[in-house]
């Protein structure tokens, strides 16, 4: 039997653009965009300046950026820092 995640991995990955109700994309969009601001205004935190330096200090092959700073690591530890600068200032919505 297939996973909830294999069942999920497989329905994004066979999903085409095109079949994405239109004012689904736009939401999508405007939910994207209002987590990266989110994420950059939080850059100057002081608890995300601290959280920074510790992933720098982790390292980690080139794989993925870290919003607002260009810098790139590992895939986990962006993911992690991504996450706590969209989450840090409490300014996203939950989004019904």
């Amino acid at each position: 039997m297939d996973s909830i995640s294999r069942k999920l991995a497989h329905f994004a990955l066979s999903l085409s653009y095109d079949a994405i109700p239109a004012p689904a994309r736009k939401e999508a969009k405007r939910f994207l965009l209002d987590s990266v601001g989110c994420a950059l205004a939080a850059l100057d935190h002081a608890d995300m300046r601290q959280a920074y330096r510790y992933i720098e200090q982790l390292g980690g092959r080139e794989q993925a950026t870290i919003i607002g700073h260009g810098t790139r690591t590992n895939a986990p530890n962006a993911a992690l820092m991504n996450a706590l600068l969209v989450r840090a200032m409490d300014y996203n919505d939950i989004y019904w």
